[in-house]
């Protein structure tokens, strides 16, 4: 399919999520059917988990990059590709290692940053009534799809910019992330455009990081990490897995296990620290257990290629 044919497919495709974000009629309704979330109507405070910094109190200074973390309390803002689903899970990676975690969500389905933060919260948390408590070390932040129509038209790097500076503000030194997604499995180049999209993300990462003389923003390298997934699925050596559809409840919604890889490669970059050996179990966001996650070997596989990319990548802030 030609490029530009396949990017006004995917605009097709996300555009009755964005217009029904934007007309609000998803605040206050139940999650989108086609969301992996859990579907169970959300109690008025499910969104915040408490955490050892709530109640404010003065601002800690992150350790150096490279060394691991103790405990984080992370603010996402983002849509179904974060959804209900992975929070849950990276806290369950966190609770197994060790680490003192809490966070809260912004979710807006099919949202972008800019409606994201001119509109606020269909669902959760407002993060910018809650960041400025100053309770948040962390923060998550994610762009909508098609990555490169975001960039054009609406003003990628000037809205995570804008994100990145209230989170400055309100706790000096928050370490800032770009959480990497990817466009739908049904594209016959999604594959290459793993790769070829790289250079999106980071050119909003690259567009924040050159204006600000603070921390860098960094980068959860998720649909990096997906690729080199793919690749193994490809080749065969992931048991139960035929190709990358195998990963997805439709065109571009994670099942359980890809919530569940996504969580390791977030848990690697917001800790530091390898998830090799963590449970493979995976909960939604009352405790109670998913079904559909990796079996113990797949996990072991999903939670290695983490790392290796987590490790690696220049732009995660892990190893440097």
């Amino acid at each position: 399919m030609p490029r530009d044919a396949s990017r006004l497919r995917s605009a097709l495709l996300l555009a009755p999520l964005f217009l029904a974000a934007c007309s609000g009629t998803l605040s206050g309704s139940a999650p989108d059917p086609t969301d992996p979330g859990d579907p169970t109507p959300q109690p008025q405070d499910a969104s915040v988990v408490p955490g050892p910094t709530d109640g404010g109190g003065p601002p800690v200074d992150p350790p150096p990059p490279g060394d691991p973390l103790a405990e984080a309390n992370v603010m996402f803002v983002g849509h179904s590709l974060i959804g209900w689903g992975m929070p849950p899970i990276l806290g369950a990676l966190a609770d197994d290692a060790d680490r003192t975690h809490a966070w809260s969500m912004q979710l807006g389905i099919g949202a972008n940053l800019q409606w994201q933060w001119d509109r606020g919260a269909p669902e959760g948390v407002n993060a910018r009534e809650t960041l400025p408590t100053g309770r948040f070390d962390v923060l998550v932040v994610t762009e909508a799809i098609p990555l490169e129509t975001q960039i054009e038209f609406a003003n990628s790097v000037q809205y995570a910019g804008n994100y990145y500076d209230l989170a400055q503000q309100s706790r000096p030194g928050t370490r800032v992330y770009l959480y990497e997604t990817w466009h739908q499995v049904t594209l016959p180049d999604f594959r290459a455009r793993l790769t070829s999209d790289r250079a999106l993300w980071e050119q909003i990462v690259d567009g924040v990081n050159a204006t600000r003389s603070g921390p860098d923003m960094r980068m959860i390298p998720a649909g990096t990490a997906l690729a080199r997934l793919v690749d193994r699925i490809t080749a065969g050596q992931v048991p139960g897995y035929d190709s990358a559809q195998d990963l997805f409840v439709d065109d571009i919604h994670p099942t359980p296990a890809l919530f569940y890889f996504v969580a390791c490669v977030h848990f690697a970059t917001i800790y530091r620290m390898s998830p090799v050996g963590l449970s493979e179990r995976i909960v939604d966001r009352y405790g109670a257990p998913v079904q559909g996650g990796p079996s113990a070997e797949v996990a072991r596989i999903m939670q290695t290629i983490a790392w290796e990319v987590v490790a690696s990548d220049p732009l995660s802030g892990v190893g440097q």
